[in-house]
């Protein structure tokens, strides 16, 4: 860099400019060339809600564009894939499972003077932290609003012992029509994530419309799901407890819906569960101009190690060879289900939509380093039970895709964000904070991948991400597909980056930003709600009117060493501190006391709640909350909300109930599983809301 490129000992303060391309290029050449470890490609697979790596693993897929052999391994703990020895434009991708829909990165330049890194961001709903189950119920259902045109699957952890579940779609609430099938899938014991599939146009639905999961035993049995431990999933949506409306609650259940850039075809002759028994291959009808990607189960496998081909034929008007041969490699406990994918590059397999075309699937024997001996004659291969998928693109062009993204401070309130396309688009960035720095900058195709951002105060968190757009071909088109990052977040102290927030993320990352602070579903009660007293709501004069089940536990505090009241001097709960023997104790408490209302009107029962623990689990302390609408005692199934933990912070929870007699019995739970250093839990200012008559006959 000149002289004449500073003023005053400073860079100019510009957002673009004609020497962006070479500070780039100065940026990107932080590491050199390895030619016995070859060009390394990391990309992350990242949930657009908190920008946290998918907690369960899954397989991801790679392969230089064109190329007939597909990578494919696993992903790391942290989400992150790493695929060595990268030469020339890449493709790559993840297989569906979970709650993982693929979304595909391609025609991605590999730059051999650096460790190449993308993030690829999806949008499943749920991220499962800190499941917490709820009372044990016949039935549960789960309101959600559709953002896709397709319901794909939905994935759900069970408490109780293991057992067999109906799952259902419907129409607005429990109530509603119910859309295409019921589907039947296994799950228990905390330990086993129950997944179902519908299969492509199976279970339509319309952007911007409720629908419900119902979902039970088949044996009619109560059992008990998991929820979010601050109870809010689904913005739009809640659950229902054997029919109750629960809106202070969600299940902690992964909905996976067809994204608006990615489609399945329809697979034609499968039987219920998606097999095609003793077949050399399977028909599909494409819905979508780009096929990227073929996925297939096959089996009987007798081998530990097989390649698993595939070739593409057009059907209509005549047979022919559309792509092939691809392969993979396989591997598996013989006679159990092989899994392979077939990735294809930008236009390597263009399909008509409506059109049948025809996989060909063979197993050939693995020899290490070696390429697959494929027969000219296959007529005498081996038939195979197929479970296959096909993956496309709604659009017949591709998505510009952001990598190598990289930040560099200049001066030090000065930072330079830097990037690669795959192709030349559109670029926004947006600056989320600090708040005096907030802004977008639009960087045009035509310009380059750099972008400065000037005045950042020492020691401020700078958040920022991208989105490209391909630019429209002509003024009256729209602009093409679109590219997001994940939220990124950079420290301002003395000129240097912050070190990645997760200490398994590799260097050649951009830190992730924090994950957001969650909050609970229970929503603010206004007009015309009626604030009803609840005697010694507050816990000033002692516990008053409450009683307790079980003496002796908790007790009215004024404060403990790390909690103090939500409001004015007390609170009631308790500290608990470990014994030198640790042991299970599945201590169980509350307080309870019965109050007027009026029957058939509907009522909240709102109260701030805390827990906190030291040296364990924060999920094994809890507080619920439950009402027996009749007056009694019964707190528990449908009567009994969730469970809650607070991670040391006053949090509002809330209960909503349907009054069934003239007195309604208030209850507040407190729950430790175990002995722990410390296992705080407290709740404070009490109240209850009459809410009016329901809406809804059900309600």
């Amino acid at each position: 860099m000149n002289a004449n490129t500073k003023k005053n000992g400073r860079i100019p303060r510009i957002a673009v400019s004609a020497m962006s391309l070479f500070l780039c290029a100065a940026a990107l050449a932080d590491s050199g060339y390895d030619k016995e470890i070859g060009v390394r490609l990391f990309y992350r697979i990242l949930g657009s809600q908190s920008n946290g790596p998918f907690p369960l693993k899954t397989r991801t897929v790679a392969a230089p564009d064109g190329a007939a052999r597909i990578a494919t391994t696993g992903m790391a703990n942290a989400g992150f894939t790493e695929y060595p020895f990268c030469r020339g434009d890449w493709s790559f991708t993840f297989r569906e499972r979970y709650g993982l829909f693929p979304r595909f990165a391609g025609a991605v330049p590999i730059d051999p003077n650096r460790v190449n890194t993308a993030d690829i961001l999806v949008d499943w709903t749920y991220e499962p932290d800190g499941c917490l189950w709820g009372p044990a119920c016949r039935e549960f259902a789960q309101t959600f609003v559709a953002t896709g045109k397709e319901l794909v699957s939905l994935t759900l952890l069970v408490a109780s012992p293991r057992a067999k579940f109906v799952a259902a779609l419907h129409e607005g609430r429990p109530d509603g029509r119910r859309i295409g099938p019921s589907k039947t899938f296994f799950s228990g014991h905390s330990m086993e994530w129950g997944t179902v599939r519908w299969a492509a146009a199976e279970a339509p639905l319309e952007p911007g419309k409720t629908y419900c999961i119902r979902l039970c035993r088949d044996d009619g049995a109560a059992w008990n799901p998991y929820f979010h431990s601050t109870g809010n999933v689904y913005d739009s949506g809640h659950a229902f407890f054997d029919g109750v409306p629960r809106p202070e609650s969600d299940l902690a259940l992964w909905i996976m819906q067809e994204p608006e850039d990615v489609s399945r075809a329809l697979i034609v002759g499968k039987d219920p569960e998606g097999w095609l028994r003793s077949a050399s291959g399977f028909r599909f009808i494409p819905r979508t101009p780009n096929v990227k990607m073929i996925t297939v189960e096959v089996t009987p496998v007798k081998e530990f190690c097989v390649n698993l081909v595939a070739f593409v034929y057009q059907l209509e008007p005549e047979r022919r060879l559309l792509a092939g041969p691809k392969y993979t490699t396989a591997c598996a406990r013989p006679n159990t289900s092989y899994e392979g994918s077939f990735l294809f590059g930008p236009g390597e397999l263009e399909c008509r939509p409506g059109k049948p075309c025809f996989v060909e699937v063979l197993t050939v024997p693995w020899k290490e380093g070696q390429k697959p001996e494929i027969p000219p004659d296959r007529s005498g291969s081996p038939k195979l039970n197929i479970r296959p998928y096909v993956y496309g693109l709604t659009s017949s062009d591709e998505a510009p895709i952001i990598y190598n993204v990289k930040t560099d401070f200049i001066e030090p309130d000065s930072m330079a964000i830097s990037w690669r396309l795959s192709k030349p688009a559109d670029v926004q960035v947006h600056i989320l904070s600090p708040r005096d720095c907030r802004k977008v900058l639009h960087i045009p195709h035509e310009v380059g991948p750099l972008a400065l951002i000037d005045n950042l105060p020492s020691g401020a968190d700078c958040h920022f991400r991208l989105l490209a757009r391909s630019p429209a071909r002509k003024p009256a088109e729209s602009a093409g597909p679109e590219w997001r990052t994940p939220t990124y977040g950079v420290r301002v102290r003395a000129g240097k980056p912050a070190h990645p927030l997760w200490p398994e993320t590799p260097e050649y990352f951009v830190p992730l930003a924090p994950r957001p602070v969650t909050s609970p579903l229970c929503l603010e009660t206004s007009a015309p709600a009626r604030e009803i007293p609840v005697p010694d709501g507050d816990f000033e004069h002692g516990l008053g009117r409450w009683k307790e089940t079980v003496t002796e536990i908790g007790t009215v505090s004024l404060a403990d060493s790390n909690i103090k009241p939500f409001s004015r001097q007390r609170m009631y709960g308790w500290t608990h501190r470990a014994q030198k023997q640790r042991r299970d104790v599945l201590l169980e408490n509350g307080i309870y006391q019965t109050v007027p209302v009026k029957p058939g009107r509907l009522y909240r029962l709102a109260a701030h709640a805390v827990t906190d623990t030291g040296n364990g689990p924060r999920g094994d302390t809890r507080v619920r909350l439950a009402v027996d609408p009749n007056g009694k005692t019964d707190f528990k199934g449908k009567n009994s909300g969730q469970w809650f933990w607070t991670d040391a912070e006053w949090m509002q929870i809330c209960h909503t109930f349907r009054a069934a007699s003239n007195h309604a019995t208030l209850f507040v739970g407190f729950f430790r599983w175990r002995d722990l250093d410390r296992a705080s839990a407290y709740v404070d200012n009490i109240k209850l809301y009459d809410l009016g008559p329901p809406e809804h006959p059900t309600q």
